[in-house]
C-alpha cells in the first residue's frame, strides 16, 4: 500500500472530527493569504464544533458570517448564529443600557451631534 501525503503533508489522514482535540484543531491555523482560505477554515470549524453545541460566528459584517455558515452547511446545522461585531456588542450591552434608560447612538445621530458641537464652537470663536 502506498503512503500518500494528505492533510498538510502528514503521512496519515487526519483523525475524524469526534476524536480531534479542540487545541489541535485551533493550533494548525497557519497563514491565510486569501479570503477563500479563511472561509474554508471557518466552515471546517463550524462543521467540527456545531454538533457539540451552539456556535457563534463573528465577522466584521454579518454577510461574511452568514457566508461562512452557508459554506459549513452541507446538511442541517442547528445552533449556528451569525453576528457582526457591532450587532454582537449592541446585543451584549442591551440589558445594561435599558436599565439606565439609554439608547444606542447611530451614525446619523453621531454626525448631527458633531455638527452641533462644531457649530457651537464656531459661534464662540
Amino acid at each position: 500500500m502506498k503512503n500518500k501525503l494528505t492533510h498538510q503533508g502528514n503521512l496519515r489522514p487526519p483523525p475524524p472530527p469526534a476524536t480531534r482535540s479542540r487545541s489541535a484543531s485551533l493550533g494548525n491555523i497557519g497563514s491565510m493569504d486569501r479570503y477563500s482560505d479563511l472561509r474554508t477554515r471557518a466552515a471546517d470549524f463550524v462543521q467540527e464544533f456545531a454538533p457539540a453545541g451552539p456556535v457563534l460566528i463573528l465577522a466584521p459584517v454579518r454577510l461574511a458570517a452568514e457566508e461562512a455558515a452557508r459554506a459549513a452547511c452541507t446538511g442541517t446545522l442547528l445552533g449556528v448564529q451569525t453576528r457582526s461585531f457591532r450587532d454582537f456588542v449592541t446585543e451584549l450591552a442591551a440589558t445594561g443600557m435599558n436599565r439606565r434608560e439609554l439608547v444606542p447612538v447611530g451614525r446619523f445621530m453621531r454626525e448631527a451631534l458633531a455638527a452641533r458641537v462644531t457649530s457651537a464652537l464656531a459661534d464662540t470663536s
